[in-house]
């Protein structure tokens, strides 16, 4: 008789826990240089298939961070390893980051979980972007970074940073603007806290992104980020000038949306090209895609106004119409409707206030003239101007990764 005994399966499991980077004047937090060991033998242990690491973290430096999720992912691409996390009392900022280098990622319902301001610098999918909230803007900085050749030093973690530290501002701002009340499904910190915190604290974030630049000491980048600011600062008193107009001209729309969401697209990439010392025809290229990809996105960001869903889209359905605002499918009806349906429309949109049925009649003459569908074959013709535009760049996995984020510009629903 035999008998067969099974070997159990061991799992390396390790915990990271604490602040990471420097905890205090005279304590030392978590960081790489303290978990690197740990986490090598780890993932060397028996060849293991697994392995579980707990994270219990604040957060703290990004730079840290950054770090020890790249090492993570190192480690589990060269050893063929699935890397399964567990989130315990909390995972926000930077454990938040380290917890996104997991292959699965399980967390108690009353654990706090959450991104508090850092930067990622891994970029990939829809489903990635969905997964931890990273910003476009910043996933353009890093990936046109790599694919110019950028490898050594943080300088593109940080500059990354101040390219979201800009687009966050602007969004305080916007939202005391337009009054909202949701974004991407939240509460908007206007409709919270008030107007006068979030104008202050988006000066702060501005403010923040210029120290950033300053330390960094590189004036072409300095140059451009600050001319950006001032840009979307132009398209927003644009925008408010041309509010109400009806019979906005196509032409006058794309400057606005060049100014407010396509430029700071353009120095995103750009500054990316910078730090890898490209040269201007390189710099000038992914200038292109980013901003062809940033008139891809307003525009079908302005088509999903009037056909998403707001548990999906994390913003009131319809919001630009009840402001007044004119965008492209609302262009398209002008370009298209009856002299009767034009002075319809031209009477709803000089209301001082919009109802729920002049919304309804609105979305009758979007759907008779199919503007939503011509609005995206219009922000089509920017993506595929936007991918051409990475043509002069050897095909590489970096370049891939770009020219994916061109599709899930046109193809979401959030």
């Amino acid at each position: 008789m035999f008998w067969i005994f099974k070997k159990k399966k061991v799992i390396p499991h390790i915990r990271l826990s604490g602040i990471i980077g420097s905890a205090g004047r005279f304590k030392q937090g978590m960081d790489l240089s303290g978990q690197q060991e740990l986490l090598r033998k780890a993932f060397s242990f028996k060849k293991p298939k697994h392995v579980a690491i707990s994270i219990n973290s604040p957060g703290g430096s990004p730079v840290q961070s950054h770090l020890i999720y790249s090492y993570i992912r190192q480690l589990a691409d060269e050893n063929k390893t699935n890397v399964i996390i567990f989130a315990e009392d909390v995972a926000a900022s930077g454990g938040y980051f380290i917890a996104c280098a997991g292959d699965e990622i399980y967390a108690n319902a009353s654990s706090i979980i959450g991104s508090i301001g850092v930067i990622s610098a891994s970029f990939g999918f829809k489903e990635m972007i969905k997964k931890i909230g990273v910003e476009r803007r910043a996933l353009l900085t890093l990936g046109s970074a790599r694919l110019a050749g950028y490898s050594l030093g943080n300088r593109d973690v940080n500059l990354a940073a101040c390219v979201e530290l800009i687009h966050s501002a602007t969004l305080l701002h916007d939202d005391v603007i337009d009054e909202s009340l949701i974004r991407r499904g939240l509460k908007t910190p206007n409709s919270i806290w008030g107007n006068q915190s979030s104008i202050l604290v988006g000066d702060y974030l501005l403010s923040r992104c210029f120290e950033i630049m300053v330390d960094d000491g590189d004036l072409e980048i300095l140059k451009l980020l600050s001319s950006t600011s001032a840009k979307i600062a132009q398209g927003e008193v644009l925008q408010l000038q041309h509010k109400g107009e009806a019979d906005l001209l196509e032409e006058t729309y794309l400057k606005i949306i060049n100014l407010k969401t396509a430029s700071l697209f353009a120095a995103a990439t750009r500054t990316g090209a910078c730090l890898a010392g490209s040269n201007e025809k390189e710099k000038d290229a992914l200038e292109s895609y980013g901003k062809n990809l940033g008139l891809a996105f307003q525009i079908a960001d302005d088509a999903l106004d009037y056909y998403s869903k707001e548990i999906i889209f994390g913003k009131e359905i319809g919001k630009d119409f009840y402001e007044g605002k004119i965008t492209f499918p609302l262009i398209i009806i002008f370009q298209r409707a009856n002299h009767e349906e034009r002075n319809f429309l031209l009477e709803i949109i000089k209301k001082e206030k919009r109802n729920e049925d002049d919304f309804s009649e609105t979305l009758s003459l979007i759907n008779k003239y199919k503007a939503v569908q011509e609005s995206l074959k219009r922000a089509e013709y920017f993506v595929n101007v936007s991918r051409d535009a990475l043509g002069i760049f050897e095909d590489s996995e970096d370049k891939k990764i770009l020219q994916n984020l061109t599709d899930f510009s046109l193809n979401r629903s959030f």
